[in-house]
């Protein structure tokens, strides 16, 4: 069967989520030995999200210390939709720190990770999928797969920064029950509507609040995120 060539900016983003896991991630592509032919130009990636491996990770590879594997799972999924929404926002012109987007990840180890991109509480995608699925068989189906989910974003982040409708993101305290190690993700919402879905929290959870425990009615506030409601 004659081989599919692969799509150019499909090897764009191949590319730059290479360059994004050695810079980023501070990870040495000569530290994980030679890959095999197919993956000869992204060694990196085929430490990190080759089909090859047991389990949810590569022990021996990019996101492969099992004894913190939950922060190892987030940074797998984070590095991929963090490489296309920079890649995108170098097309586009627009610095993070001026379009900022965010990428949350609800790791697991036993089911299914959630993961959500979001700007201005938009949903630009999103997936749901157990991490030892998330991998690739051969750098093209890799570059099939990471060319539509960068369409997909790309083609949201336009139409939200254009002032078209898309769907919202919804969250519910509080964070992640420690799954993130300490560390906090957020979503910011402006305060009625912070303020409403802190109400339903509250009431799922049997929590009862002192009048004065309120929050800052001239900034946005932020909520802790535990589950995103589609």
């Amino acid at each position: 069967m004659a081989k599919t060539k692969m799509d150019a900016m499909g090897r764009r983003l191949l590319d730059a989520l290479e360059e994004y896991i050695h810079t980023e991630c501070s990870e040495d592509p000569e530290s994980y030995g030679k890959p095999p032919s197919a993956w000869k130009r992204w060694p990196l990636l085929y430490s990190a999200y080759c089909s090859d491996r047991e389990g949810c990770v590569r022990e021996s590879g990019v996101f492969g210390d099992v004894t913190k594997l939950e922060s190892e799972i987030i940074e797998m999924f984070s590095a991929y939709y963090s490489a296309i929404r920079d890649f995108i926002l170098e097309e586009l012109n627009r610095p993070l720190s001026e379009c900022w987007i965010d990428i949350m990840v609800e790791p697991s180890y036993e089911d299914r990770c959630k993961v959500i991109v979001t700007y201005k509480n938009t949903v630009l995608c999103g997936q749901t999928a157990k991490a030892w699925h998330f991998c690739w068989d051969s750098p093209q189906e890799m570059a099939e797969e990471i060319l539509d989910d960068y369409k997909t974003m790309k083609e949201n982040l336009q139409k939200a920064l254009a002032g078209g409708e898309l769907r919202k993101a919804y969250v519910i305290v509080p964070i992640f029950k420690g799954l993130l190690q300490g560390e906090e993700v957020k979503v910011t919402f402006c305060q009625d509507k912070a303020l409403k879905l802190r109400a339903a929290a509250d009431e799922r959870l049997g929590i009862v609040r002192d009048e004065d425990d309120h929050y800052d009615s001239e900034s946005d506030v932020y909520m802790e995120v535990v589950d995103i409601v589609w």
